[in-house]
């Protein structure tokens, strides 16, 4: 047993090192790209509602027709009323809704990645904690058997991979509502913009199956 546990107690630290790593990084760039993407809601959001500065111009407008009416009432009793705001007729953007529609996923999936790894990084340490703990050492093969087979059962190593894919679609989604928000204030800008994104993404995806084509280098 002495032997058998030595080789896996190697095996595990290697495994869960291995597991802290990877979420370490993901939580490092999550947090980096949920500040970005927080910064660029702040202004978006602001599109879902009425300009404030824009409805005092009308009010004031409205203030100064109704005073003239009232001052020419006495002379012209047919004058039309003038027209009156209504602050309840605002309605967002078609892109605004868009644009905050995918920020907001976005951020959404940002943060479930890290909340995914932080409770990875438990995971690992109770892995350690569990399977080194200080008993006999058949128990402790038992429960190092009985750990091992149930993160096989979970699919733990599935869903360490599935928390980069999930911070991927939530990069797509941001780059996607970047393009939204800048073709809504100048076309030119956002044909720019999205057609670098086009470029380095094809570029990307073309680095990321590249190496699993198959293909081997002679030398």
């Amino acid at each position: 047993w002495s032997v058998y546990l030595s080789e896996a107690d190697r095996q595990g630290r290697a495994l869960a090192e291995n597991r802290k790593g990877d979420t370490q990084g993901i939580l490092i760039f999550t947090g980096l790209f949920a500040a970005t993407v927080a910064t660029f809601i702040i202004e978006s959001y602001k599109q879902l509602f009425s300009d404030s500065g824009a409805t005092a111009v009308l009010l004031l407008n409205q203030i100064s027709q109704q005073l003239s009416s009232l001052s020419a009432i006495t002379t012209s009793q047919g004058s039309s009323s003038p027209p009156t705001y209504n602050g309840s007729s605002f309605r967002p953007t078609p892109s605004a809704i868009r644009t905050n529609i995918l920020y907001f996923l976005s951020l959404t999936l940002s943060l479930i990645c890290a909340l995914a790894a932080t409770l990875m990084q438990q995971w690992a340490r109770r892995y350690l904690k569990q399977a080194q703990a200080q008993t006999t050492l058949y128990k402790r093969a038992r429960t190092r058997e009985h750990l091992f087979l149930g993160m096989q059962a979970l699919r733990l190593s599935q869903a360490v991979e599935a928390v980069p894919a999930l911070l991927h679609v939530a990069a797509f989604l941001f780059f996607a509502s970047l393009v939204e928000f800048l073709l809504s204030i100048d076309s030119t800008v956002g044909r720019v913009i999205f057609g670098v994104m086009c470029f380095f993404g094809s570029i990307y995806v073309l680095l990321t199956f590249l190496p699993n084509s198959g293909s081997t280098l002679h030398i």
